[in-house]
């Protein structure tokens, strides 16, 4: 507006001296073009003082460390893959439950022809001879399956068996949940908008059971939610916790806290300890009930370990979220030194960009691993172009048969392995 008054009155000027040399501005018009002026001039003056105040700001957020939420780290160098870790085939041999069929079936429990697992929409159902036979919601919306719903709907993770006519799930907005697939019923045990030791839970994760009163299960973070888990990943924060829950008194307490990601959790087989996945330092530790001190169990793996479950004898299978290994790049490991680049990199590029696009970077080679008693490796299994399966976040045992889950997969794979 101020500019076509300005050049109204500056036509008007030059049309009136071509038609009288000697006609100058009226008064009026002399004021209309010196406000004109004086606007221009304070829009100029307030838009320089806040470009200057944004790179003042912008000069502090990334110049001053402690302004920043991203942490420096340095992660082991990454391990060879040779010996019980060498690069095969193996899992390009699996076979396809309910392919393209449900979608993220994290964590499962196999039983016979029955498999229970948590879906990406919100489900928790029961699998029998490859067809769901039951399904529970824990909320009542109507639409689920998105980004945006995620949190309305719940995000079912961890399940494990609780007793005879119980499961125990593990819903990362909810909380804990005791469900029972026979009647359709459940239990909310565990509320996620319940602070614990002053802080909430942001990112339910796992389970395991004690006895019929008492499990451990993890809140990988409780500054972000589960679909923010590369902000957890980036920033490598550690707000972690484990936590242990008595049923009949309703008390949790706090185990461990401080963890760079936990999620997978799993009783040793001397049933006195647990062990826990500790995503982000591509380690697993052991926590002593009894004591409560926490000990390493294997470190520097090569992939950044999920869940962790029991296998024959006593053997553990880990699923593996991403690989890491001495003879590929890996974006997690290069990225430790550079903390302003990545605090950089979360400012300004959207959540929904990294969920679309995360594909584009990220190791398509598959990897499972499984361990003694002693934490050692003693077998891998690798897709190494991840065209069969990706990102397998559980191992489940069922006799001669390996079940696999993943947090995004659209089916659950199965392999026969020879004992």
């Amino acid at each position: 507006m101020i500019y076509f008054k300005l050049k109204n009155v500056l036509h008007q000027g030059r049309a009136s001296l071509k038609a009288a040399p000697t006609e100058i501005l009226t008064f009026e018009e002399e004021q209309d073009f010196s406000v004109m002026c004086l606007r221009i001039s304070q829009l100029f003056f307030y838009g320089t003082i806040g470009l200057l105040l944004s790179w003042l700001a912008l000069f502090y957020r990334y110049s001053v460390p402690s302004t920043r939420t991203t942490q420096q780290y340095e992660l082991p160098h990454r391990p060879v893959l040779d010996g019980p870790t060498a690069v095969n085939e193996k899992l390009q041999g699996v076979a396809y439950i309910l392919k393209d069929k449900i979608e993220g079936p994290e964590s499962l429990v196999v039983e016979g022809d029955s498999i229970y697992t948590g879906l990406y929409d919100g489900r928790v159902v029961h699998i029998k001879d490859g067809k769901i036979v039951t399904e529970v919601r824990f909320t009542k919306q109507a639409k689920c399956g998105s980004f945006e719903t995620e949190p309305l709907c719940g995000r079912p993770l961890g399940i494990r068996r609780l007793n005879e006519k119980e499961f125990l799930v593990a819903d990362a907005y909810l909380g804990i949940f005791a469900v029972d697939f026979k009647s359709g019923n459940f239990r909310h045990i565990v509320k996620s908008n319940v602070p614990i030791d002053g802080r909430y839970m942001r990112f339910v994760n796992d389970v395991e059971v004690l006895n019929e009163d008492e499990f451990v299960f993890t809140d990988s973070s409780s500054r972000w939610d589960r679909r923010h888990v590369l902000h957890i990943i980036i920033e490598h924060e550690a707000t972690g916790r484990i936590f242990k829950h008595k049923i009949s008194t309703g008390k949790t307490t706090v185990l461990v806290d401080n963890l760079f990601l936990p999620n997978g959790v799993q009783l040793h087989p001397d049933r006195r300890s647990i062990l826990f996945a500790e995503c982000n330092m591509a380690r697993i530790g052991r926590l002593n009930l009894e004591t409560n001190e926490v000990t390493p169990f294997a470190l520097n793996l090569p992939g950044l370990p999920d869940n962790i479950r029991q296998g024959a004898g006593d053997t553990l299978w880990v699923g593996m979220a991403g690989v890491r290994h001495a003879g590929a790049p890996s974006v997690i490991d290069a990225a430790g030194p550079y903390p302003l680049l990545r605090q950089i990199f979360l400012d300004f590029v959207p959540e929904y960009w990294w969920i679309k696009h995360v594909h584009l970077i990220r190791p398509r080679h598959a990897m499972v691993i499984q361990l003694n008693a002693d934490g050692e490796i003693i077998q891998s299994l690798h897709d190494t172009k991840g065209t069969h399966i990706q990102d397998v976040s559980q191992v489940s045992q069922s006799g001669d048969y390996l079940f696999f889950g993943s947090f995004h997969n659209r089916y659950i794979a199965k392999l026969y392995i020879e004992r």
